[in-house]
């Protein structure tokens, strides 16, 4: 596993953790959650959804620069078509957006979706190597370890 992809998967495992520790609230219920307005505030009380969604699209850009979309397809002895289908589906969701019946949920509900396809394209360059479980876990456990309940 090169040397970029272990990094990658310990900071995607902190990820993960933070998104179950602090964005666990439903997408459509994003717009009643308050920003923290003090660090200890940010320990104790959900953050909004979109944060996740920033954090998590930084991570897929510095993925993206990384790794060779062709070569990922390769190792991961995916067919290739499984690994398009949700490239697919999210084609779908946007032009259906153009129709919606209530834009402001669907644009509330998109970003969550790309983040979504972001997460299935990072665990399939993650999970095309061998030992990442080593690699992520720690990172779920460090996060899960200051949280409290």
């Amino acid at each position: 596993m090169p040397k970029w992809q272990r990094h990658f998967a310990i900071i995607f495992g902190c990820f993960l953790g933070l998104a179950l520790w602090k964005f666990g609230n439903p997408v459509i219920l994003d717009h009643k959650v308050d920003p923290p307005q003090s660090f200890g505030e940010a320990l104790e009380v959900s953050w909004p959804v979109d944060w996740g969604n920033w954090i998590l699209f930084a991570l897929g850009f510095g993925a993206l620069l990384k790794a060779k979309p062709s070569r990922v397809l390769a190792e991961a002895h995916v067919p290739r078509w499984l690994a398009l289908a949700p490239l697919f589906w999210l084609a779908w969701q946007l032009i259906s957006t153009t129709r919606t019946v209530d834009a402001a949920l669907s644009n509330r509900t998109l970003p969550q979706f790309l983040g979504v396809v972001l997460c299935f394209f990072c665990g399939l360059t993650l999970l095309s190597k061998r030992g990442w479980e080593r690699l992520v876990l720690p990172g779920l456990l460090i996060v899960f370890a200051f949280s409290r309940s």
